[in-house]
């Protein structure tokens, strides 16, 4: 099934139209956007399913033939497919930055996250994003939320330089 859903994949993201071009055949109210989009990217749409495609656009009418697994997944990875890349990037984010130093006196009751993640920290004191990480029940969400706030701290309280 993994060959057949790349090749699924694959003509979604090869199969390129005006934005016009998709909408006005799916019923889709226009848009401002004159850009080409990929298959994939109008699949993205929430009001777009992988049927509608395959009964509207003829190179994707193999699909009303597909098992009802291939064409759910298909559909799962495209529509999340933003989200998945999303957090592979803050992943990498975090892998770079784990060295980072937090500050001795944060207050970690200010930032944006739950409470047991902030009392989690509180109670720790971790020393740096890594160690913030390693902290039993903490979130990957959580750490993305210390990394960033500790980054812009910095960013804000770091002296500019001299502009004549």
């Amino acid at each position: 099934m993994r060959a057949e859903l790349d090749t699924n994949l694959q003509l979604l993201q090869q199969t390129r139209r005006s934005s016009h071009a998709w909408r006005r055949p799916l019923g889709l109210p226009e848009n401002k956007d004159a850009g080409l989009m990929s298959g994939r990217d109008i699949l993205c749409n929430a009001d777009v399913t992988l049927d509608d495609l395959a009964a509207t656009f003829p190179e994707f009418s193999h699909l009303r033939d597909a098992s009802r697994q291939l064409r759910e997944r298909l559909e799962i990875e495209v529509k999340y497919s933003h989200e998945i890349q999303a957090q592979q990037e803050a992943i990498q984010q975090v892998k770079r930055e784990e060295q980072m130093l937090l500050p001795e006196d944060m207050d970690y009751f200010s930032l944006n996250m739950s409470n047991d993640a902030k009392s989690k920290l509180a109670e720790a004191r971790p020393a740096s994003i890594a160690a913030a990480s390693r902290i039993p029940g903490m979130t990957p969400a959580a750490i993305v939320i210390l990394l960033n706030h500790v980054k812009s701290t910095q960013r804000a309280t770091s002296p500019r330089p001299n502009r004549r």
